[in-house]
């Protein structure tokens, strides 16, 4: 199996080497993949290519390369992890947001926004390079937001899915408290990315749950489902924003942790995963990986277009759901839980709003972002969406807007 990665050199790569070792030892598949690594900085995609060698030892075959083209051919998967702009857009995604008393997050909201406007435009060359160079590869979209990103790439033709650890990591919680499989839980849940939803039996075991999510149990109740905890920005942006105040923000905190990796692996050593964990690629990507190189028919969770699923959704969004893989590395996706009202409702006003963000990325312009803005459930209503607007427009990471 040929993997492409782009994005390698980013330090969390290491994490997948070490997930992808795990894999090959335990389901005795050595020297059944070949990893190719692309990265635009040759210096640190070397830095993270010599780790990653070191820990996949004769597991893999490893190669690193600036060329896109080069790492594409043929590839029988690819997954995009680039972060556009760097840990620096990151900070701007989380702070600007705060002029409108609103909280700053990379995947929801302003910042959310600010972000999918330069990423999709600055991943369209590599989307074309993929059709190109690996039309029938199955593209896996980690780079936020990865529900407009995943989107984006399906506009080129390519079969492309979104994955994330959320609901993963959100099932994993539920499993414990009801003392089952996670596997038992894959069919219950829904949604889109960063906007999803464990659908209880029956209310009894819904308030089983509560205390799981930063959320208020009166809220979940109303919902009549689990949210994710990324719900609180939707939900309560106000007290999302206040919590935020006088914190450094998360950007802040993965540059100082991120300098403290690429010093050690300038040494050729490991840093240490625990100080920022890396579980997608263990929860979301080695699945899929697996399902196709051992044909596992394995169910697994995957943000794919929705097709009618959810009925009241636009067709082309992403939904995330429970899906088989198929050893072609085709993604079959399976019925999903009907939500509550309150719930469909979010869930509805997100898919409106990335509707009008893909609008706004394919054509840039005050009036579109202003539009984008307007109806996303934590922008919407607010009195500063034009100094939102200007921010946006204003900012180094940002893309003109006519």
């Amino acid at each position: 199996m040929r993997i492409a990665v782009v994005g390698a050199s980013s330090t969390a790569t290491v994490q997948f080497a070490a997930a992808l070792a795990h894999w090959t030892d335990e389901q005795d598949t050595r020297g059944t993949v070949q990893l190719r690594l692309f990265g635009r900085d040759g210096y640190r995609l070397g830095v993270v290519t010599n780790v990653v060698t070191r820990i996949l030892h004769e597991r893999a075959a490893v190669m690193a390369t600036t060329h896109l083209e080069t790492s594409l051919h043929d590839a029988d998967l690819v997954m995009v992890q680039a972060r556009v702009g760097g840990l620096p857009a990151r900070q701007f995604d989380e702070t600007f947001p705060q002029l409108a008393d609103l909280p700053g997050e990379e995947t929801l909201g302003p910042g959310g926004l600010a972000n999918a406007l330069r990423t999709v435009r600055e991943l369209a060359p590599t989307f074309e390079a993929i059709a190109r160079c690996a039309p029938s590869a199955l593209v896996l979209v980690l780079t936020n937001p990865a529900g407009i990103v995943r989107q984006a790439a399906a506009s080129y033709g390519l079969r492309a899915i979104e994955v994330c650890e959320a609901p993963h990591v959100l099932l994993g919680l539920v499993a414990d408290v009801l003392d089952c499989p996670v596997e038992e839980l894959l069919d219950r849940y829904v949604g889109m990315n960063h906007v999803g939803f464990y659908v209880p039996h029956d209310g009894d075991e819904l308030a089983r749950l509560h205390g799981l999510v930063p959320i208020a149990g009166e809220e979940i109740e109303r919902l009549g489902v689990l949210p994710l905890g990324y719900l609180r920005y939707y939900l309560d942006p106000g007290a999302a924003w206040r919590s935020q105040l006088g914190r450094p923000t998360r950007a802040e905190q993965l540059m100082v942790i991120e300098h403290e990796a690429r010093v050690l692996l300038s040494a050729v050593e490991v840093p240490d995963p625990q100080a920022r964990p890396s579980p997608w690629y263990a929860l979301a990507v080695l699945p899929i990986i697996d399902g196709i190189v051992r044909s596992s028919g394995a169910t697994v969770l995957a943000g794919c277009a929705n097709d009618a699923r959810v009925a009241t959704l636009p067709n082309a969004a992403t939904v995330e759901g429970p899906a088989v893989v198929e050893r072609s590395g085709r993604i079959a996706t399976r019925n999903l839980p009907l939500l509550p009202a309150p719930a469909l409702e979010l869930l509805e006003a997100h898919a409106h709003y990335e509707e009008r963000a893909l609008e706004a990325c394919r054509r840039p312009t005050r009036s579109s972002v202003r539009s984008a803005l307007e109806a996303n459930p934590m922008t919407k209503g607010s009195s500063k969406v034009d100094a939102l607007v200007d921010a946006i427009a204003n900012s180094p990471f940002g893309v003109r807007l006519s």
